[in-house]
């Protein structure tokens, strides 16, 4: 998970430099074009003649021009401050886009981590109900185990009194000892 992480920390980290780099390419073309200019201006002898022939035959002057340059230049800052707009709304656009890829890829991998320790939890509360069911067996198998050792105990009690042998499962000798003490003492 700290790969895919890290893999998520440098997509980032991409896209910012990205970013930086358009932003920074921007201005430095548009500090080129303010300083060489691209509009050539023209200057004739005969301007005031254009005047005349613009006013016999309909035909541009030098004034016309000059206004019309001065319209078209408007006309491209504006496309350009337009277009350097749509340039910025389209890499906040595209850094959003990433960003949200980004936290729905996170969101997956966390939803696939929690799934994991969900599993992980009901394993360990199964693991801890077959514990708790295996350790009731083993108390019921020593149980038994305590009541079968008797239950033998009794029965070869059982045969040797039968055969008038008082057997040590029945009296120990350390007991068998006290009580001839005890018949000594009475007796």
């Amino acid at each position: 998970m700290k790969d895919k992480l890290d893999i998520y920390v440098l997509d980032g980290n991409l896209v910012d430099a990205e970013l930086q780099t358009q932003y920074i390419m921007n201005i430095t073309i548009e500090r080129y074009n303010q300083l060489i200019p691209s509009i050539r201006i023209k200057r004739g002898l005969i301007d005031p003649a254009g005047s005349i022939i613009k006013a016999l035959t309909g035909n541009l002057d030098n004034d016309d021009a000059i206004r019309y340059d001065r319209l078209i230049s408007s006309l491209q800052s504006q496309q350009n401050v337009a277009i350097n707009k749509i340039t910025l709304i389209s890499e906040i656009v595209d850094t959003f886009v990433n960003i949200t890829n980004s936290t729905r890829n996170n969101f997956i991998v966390l939803e696939k981590t929690i799934e994991e320790i969900e599993e992980i939890l009901n394993n360990t509360q199964f693991q801890t109900s077959k514990n708790l069911v295996l350790n009731t067996y083993n108390l019921l198998i020593h149980n038994f185990q305590i009541l079968l050792t008797r239950l033998d105990e009794v029965e070869t009690a059982v045969a040797f009194s039968r055969v008038n042998v008082l057997h040590q499962s029945i009296l120990n000798t350390t007991e068998l000892f006290n009580i001839q003490i005890l018949r000594k003492q009475i007796g």
